[in-house]
């Protein structure tokens, strides 16, 4: 199970017809299971996991 608090849809080129692409940000984790019946999609070409820090806290890579 898989709950999504949000989703972006936009194109990777800015033309009609273009690759389109989805941004998706859940309450948790994705289990394995999850990602694999989501790439076995004929339509979809990637995906991937991108994990960032809780609201609010400090962006490690922004630090001094």
């Amino acid at each position: 199970e898989v709950n999504i608090a949000n989703m972006a849809l936009g194109r990777k080129q800015d033309r009609p017809g273009g690759a389109s692409v989805a941004v998706l940000n859940l309450d948790s984790e994705p289990s394995a299971a999850a990602l694999d019946q989501v790439k076995q999609h004929p339509e979809v070409t990637g995906v991937e996991v991108v994990r960032l820090p809780a609201a609010g806290a400090g962006l490690p890579w922004l630090s001094n």
